[in-house]
């Protein structure tokens, strides 16, 4: 197999596996069905990712990474705190279209490096508004406030298997009283 061959072999099973997944309604996806979606064989999927678990750290990575184009295109107002606002409702509607890829990206202790990345932009956010005087807290005690409540907000909202808006009730409070 040429290097480029086996580059889009590796591409192939990623994004099967990603579609398996999100088409699964949270049921658990065998490595047969995504070799055959993929087109490849046992063997390819091995040799590419050890194991299944290889295979879904792998993915993870892969969803972390099509969040991230959404976080780094993002542009800034000028005003932190609606910076961090717009980036926490990017998060919200990543994990609603998206809820087993953010399952299998944050609701296990595993973390792929580019999770570090997304961090480091809460951390960024955090940090801005921070530095206009808005911030009553040290910035990594508040940037985890954030995240713990991102991340659990969205899991609250995908785990009857179907992504809800969350209303008012839900998002007044993590906004900001002044925010619809």
């Amino acid at each position: 197999m040429t290097a480029q061959k086996d580059v889009e072999a590796r591409e192939r099973i990623l994004r099967a596996a990603a579609k398996l997944l999100a088409e699964s309604g949270g049921e658990p996806v065998s490595t047969r069905a995504i070799c055959g979606a993929a087109g490849v064989g046992a063997p390819t999927l091995y040799h590419h990712f050890g194991d299944k678990q290889g295979l879904f750290d792998a993915v993870a990575a892969y969803g972390f990474e099509r969040y991230l184009s959404g976080k780094r295109a993002q542009p800034r107002t000028g005003d932190p705190v609606e910076d961090l606002r717009r980036g926490w409702e990017l998060h919200l509607e990543f994990g609603r279209a998206n809820p087993e890829l953010y399952t299998l990206m944050y609701g296990t202790a595993r973390r792929p490096p580019a999770a570090a990345e997304a961090h480091e932009i809460l951390l960024g956010l955090v940090g801005a508004v921070a530095r206009a005087g808005r911030l009553r807290l040290p910035v990594e005690a508040a940037a985890n406030m954030v995240h713990a409540a991102g991340t659990g907000v969205v899991l609250a909202l995908v785990a009857g298997g179907r992504p809800r808006t969350p209303g008012p009730h839900v998002r007044r409070p993590l906004r900001g009283a002044d925010r619809p």
